[in-house]
């Protein structure tokens, strides 16, 4: 949770449904996992696509493991996600402890099988902590001058194969103390761009939803077979300060050596229920600007940083 910027960052790895309620008891989001669980892939293969979301401070998130939902009682039946979801759909008060009464009538006849964990986030602590013990660090953070830079870089096929570039561009830009409030929308924005350019233009591979187990892993099968067979290929990185009269600017800018994609229909299919091309959405909606040219081989993005 980014309480500076309003923001909250969520990677969940094969775990159940997240959900999003506010205080009158109504559903305001419903994230699905979009990833294997941890520790599956090998590192060259893990995941690393996040949901990103504005932090409504009037609601609460919940949180639980399978074993709460799977327990299956001979007489009342399995406890289930539609019966979860009932009870925490109600007002606030006492809204945890229905949870917890539902499942004691379950708990007495019947053997624990499994880890029942269930987590409430109250999303409206964190901004009241912050506005009497860190305001002021907020403000100074968020207002530091940021030095004026240009960074470009060149990555050939083999640079794809051995290096980490994501990483590796955030952690430079994190070091400027500007933009360290920003560091973690800055990488997962480069994040998407970079793995659009590497899989879908340069790699040649479609989109996948990979909240479909297997197709994820034949995915990333196809992908690692892909990048290991890649012969002649680069990629040209080119990050920049654009100061304006209105605040400053991050531009990214990548262009690739692939035989592009359609980034116009692959927006418009990640605006869908799915999870494939999602990352697209998110770019769009987090960014100040982002173009798609050259049949989707190069791509600029502007991000505000005040």
């Amino acid at each position: 949770m980014d309480i500076y910027s309003g923001r909250m960052t969520i990677w969940s790895g094969a775990m159940p449904d997240i959900y999003l309620i506010d205080h009158q008891g109504q559903l305001l989001r419903q994230i699905s996992a979009r990833n294997m669980p941890l520790g599956v892939l090998a590192d060259e293969e893990f995941e690393p696509g996040v949901e990103v979301l504005e932090i409504p401070i009037d609601a609460h998130l919940y949180l639980h493991t399978d074993g709460l939902t799977e327990m299956n009682h001979p007489k009342l039946g399995e406890f289930g996600e539609e019966r979860l979801l009932q009870l925490l759909q109600r007002p606030l008060a006492g809204r945890f402890e229905a949870v917890v009464e539902a499942i004691g009538a379950y708990r007495p006849d019947l053997p624990q099988e499994d880890d029942i964990a269930l987590v409430a986030l109250d999303l409206q602590r964190p901004a009241e902590i912050l506005d009497q013990h860190g305001g002021e660090l907020a403000q100074e953070q968020r207002h530091e001058r940021i030095i004026p830079f240009q960074i470009q870089l060149e990555l050939e096929a083999e640079d794809m194969r051995r290096l980490d570039p994501i990483s590796l561009c955030s952690g430079i830009l994190a070091q400027q103390p500007g933009l360290r409030p920003h560091k973690d929308m800055i990488h997962t924005l480069f994040a998407e761009l970079y793995n659009n350019a590497l899989e879908h233009s340069v790699l040649g591979l479609g989109s996948v939803d990979k909240s479909e187990t297997q197709a994820f892993i034949d995915y990333y099968q196809q992908r690692q077979h892909k990048l290991q067979t890649l012969e002649q290929a680069h990629i040209s990185l080119s990050f920049r300060l654009i100061r304006e009269a209105e605040g400053e600017l991050l531009e990214i800018q990548l262009q690739d050596s692939g035989r592009g994609f359609d980034a116009a229909q692959a927006l418009e299919r990640s605006r869908s229920e799915g999870l494939a091309s999602r990352g697209l959405a998110l770019l769009s909606q987090f960014s100040e600007r982002l173009e798609y040219s050259n049949d989707g081989r190069q791509a600029r993005l502007l991000y505000r940083l005040s």
